[in-house]
């Protein structure tokens, strides 16, 4: 269980589609999961707000290294450096960027960040 986690967070070499829709599945659900038991619609006492806080940050900082670091090694997988995951965040451009990093196929060869991923 401990490798699988690491290697949701690492930033090493590559992955393709179904993985990387894999990885991004198991980032999101401890998020949406957290969002859900915390609007509840009752209103929790006090110190369930508190447990959810201590909670939540843990959960928030692995689901954003755990998105970035996916995003990452798939485009290590097309053959791109994982800063161009950075073209998300301009407009028009970054919905563009996602879409081919989603539905592209990767590399066949190796290239610098290692080999082609084993079917998943």
């Amino acid at each position: 269980m401990k490798s699988f986690l690491l290697s949701l967070i690492s930033f090493d070499g590559r992955i393709g589609r179904r993985r990387f829709a894999f990885n991004i599945a198991i980032t999101w659900l401890p998020l949406i999961a957290l969002a859900l038991l915390g609007d509840s619609g009752a209103r929790p006492p006090s110190w369930v707000g508190a447990i959810i806080v201590i909670i939540g940050i843990p959960v928030l900082i692995f689901f954003m290294v755990g998105t970035v670091a996916s995003y990452t090694k798939r485009c290590h997988d097309l053959g791109w450096s994982g800063m161009r995951i950075f073209f998300n965040l301009i407009p028009f451009v970054g919905p563009i960027t996602n879409i081919f990093i989603i539905f592209s196929s990767g590399q066949k060869k190796a290239n610098e960040w290692g080999e082609p991923p084993t079917r998943f």
